[in-house]
């Protein structure tokens, strides 16, 4: 339970800080927003196959962008639940968070 809220500590972060220092461009890009929030109804059901198909999109939308490193670790998260340190997949979860982090703090340190 505690790892939960962590999770979504994180998740809550990142947007925020998505919003700010990303020029909150796929913010503006309703339809995006839109597949993004389909997207992850697919995750939370479980349809991974739906959701992996919605990260295509994003990525080809916004490539280079924090958003879709976000979404593939929510994703993976998710597929592999429980994702513990012994889990093969831990790996790529980690990786797209900490790039994810990493364009983030980019992007802020830019507008500076």
């Amino acid at each position: 339970m505690k790892n939960r809220f962590k999770i979504y500590g994180l998740g809550f972060s990142l947007l925020v800080l998505l919003n700010t220092s990303a020029g909150a461009q796929v913010l503006s890009d309703t339809a995006m927003l839109h597949m993004i929030k389909r997207g992850v109804d697919y995750i939370y059901n479980y349809q991974f196959d739906k959701a992996s198909a919605v990260y295509e999109k994003i990525k080809a939308r916004f490539p280079g962008h924090p958003v879709p490193y976000l979404y593939r670790g929510m994703l993976t998260y998710w597929k592999y639940f429980p994702l513990i340190p012994s889990s093969p997949a831990l790996k790529g979860f980690s990786e797209d968070l900490l790039t994810c982090i990493d364009l983030c703090t980019q992007k802020k340190n830019k507008a500076r």
